[in-house]
């Protein structure tokens, strides 16, 4: 038998007290979450409009140079120059890598940084040693042609950055897909189809850019029906995927698209080596550990196994993390795989091999190495070194074998210090920045 409840004026003041209260708690809560989501995405953007009017500083920069540098008789003056152009190609390539624009719409501009400081720096050892290369008032005009051109749209893409325009590719408030600010690199990959040959003696010379894929060389190649199903493994939620061309790039794909999707499958294998899917991300739920997770699990689903993720970076609540091959516990930084995952539910929206077909290779670690208590006194006396490995980093267009020391250095930097295994050379130093939203090295 029931009984009727009765509640007191007391208790009903009470219950309404305490669901307010938890009321209160739920809405700071959410308040805070929406703070933090809105600190985010404006960091990301805010360094994505920083890298982009750095670029464009640097390449202003480049531009004037290489104008000078066709006036320039004096070793002296040209040594300058030439230290300028070094410095400032290496500033414009740091700044191009942290805008995120894939690898496939940045190549040839990639290309283009790298020449400038390398011949610049070839030129300025040829008048130092009395000799003038015969083609150089031809090539530096053609430089400075190029130049003035790639000044002009990447300046137009920082403009429509700095006005608004996001790198997405789709409208949030529907879905579609809109103009977004990486559109104008593939303008700029175009300008850059008939740029001329450099011939010379240097690690970016074109005869050594001109490298092709060494691991699909030695594979057949495959039928459009055989690289459709390499597409569909990309593409996990896609229905309908049709052939739309065969891209000629660095690694020449048949392109596939359907249901958001664009993927690109080796001509040579029928490996998978890009894809882009056109989703809709909503607020981040999901912290940098799941997203690696979910990325290595689809890199695995696509037989790429033995990764390591060796750094991260969010922008707009997707996480691009990027991943190098290893073997036998030696990294190998060449070998890269980027893999982009949203943070709203995990899913994968974004895949990049081409950095791993083009630089993999089967490789050995020689017997006769210089012992690691050696390499370790060459590191500076100002840090502590934390960790120890071996690594295969790149140089130019080349690789070495380095022993890679992880340091703490002051005010608490993480420092990498590359120490050549066979020589004992410094290579490489870097610095580790590391946050909520990325982790980099400068």
């Amino acid at each position: 038998m029931s009984e009727n409840v009765k509640i007191t004026r007391r208790c009903l003041v009470r219950i309404l007290s305490y669901t307010a209260a938890a009321l209160a708690v739920l809405a700071a809560f959410a308040i805070k979450n929406a703070a933090n989501a809105k600190k985010y995405n404006t960091a990301a953007v805010y360094m994505s409009r920083q890298n982009a009017a750095e670029l464009t500083g640097y390449l202003s920069n480049i531009d004037i140079s290489l104008k000078k540098g066709m006036y320039t008789g004096t070793p002296e003056g040209f040594e300058k120059l030439a230290v300028s152009l070094w410095r400032d190609a290496s500033c414009a390539k740091q700044a191009l890598e942290g805008l995120p624009v894939s690898y496939s719409r940045t190549s040839s501009l990639n290309r283009f940084l790298s020449q400038v400081g390398d011949y610049s720096m070839y030129l300025s050892e040829c008048i130092n040693n009395g000799k003038i290369p015969e083609d150089m008032e031809k090539s530096l005009t053609a430089l400075s042609e190029y130049s003035t051109k790639l000044n002009s749209s990447i300046n137009k893409v920082s403009l429509d950055v700095q006005h608004g325009l996001d790198f997405s590719a789709v409208d949030k408030k529907g879905g579609q897909t809109s103009p977004f600010a990486s559109d104008g690199f593939y303008d700029i990959e175009d300008e850059l189809t008939s740029y001329p040959t450099l011939i010379y003696d240097g690690p970016f010379s074109d005869q050594a850019l001109e490298k092709k894929p060494e691991m699909l060389e030695k594979l057949n190649e495959t039928d459009k029906n055989t690289a459709l199903n390499s597409a569909k493994k990309m593409c996990k939620n896609a229905q309908n995927l049709k052939y739309l061309y065969d891209e000629k790039g660095t690694v020449k794909c048949y392109v596939f698209s359907g249901s958001n999707y664009t993927a690109g499958v080796s001509i040579q294998g029928g490996l998978p080596v890009y894809m882009n899917y056109n989703h809709k991300v909503g607020k981040a739920k999901l912290d940098v550990s799941q997203a690696e997770k979910n990325a290595e699990e689809y890199m695995k689903s696509l037989g790429f196994e033995g990764f390591k993720m060796t750094g991260y970076e969010i922008y707009g609540d997707i996480c691009t993390t990027n991943w190098a091959y290893t073997f036998d516990g030696v990294i190998c930084y060449p070998d890269l795989i980027k893999t982009d995952v949203a943070l709203d539910d995990g899913t994968i929206v974004g895949f990049d091999a081409a950095g791993y077909f083009m630089n993999h290779k089967e490789r050995t670690v020689p017997k006769a190495l210089k012992p690691v208590s050696e390499a370790r006194d060459k590191v500076g006396r100002s840090l502590e070194v934390t960790e120890t490995g071996l690594v295969f980093i790149p140089v130019g267009t080349r690789e070495k074998l380095c022993y890679e020391f992880k340091c703490s250095g002051k005010n608490g930097d993480t420092v990498l210090v590359y120490i050549n295994a066979l020589t004992l050379s410094e290579e490489d130093l870097l610095i580790v920045l590391e946050s909520e939203y990325a982790k980099l090295t400068i």
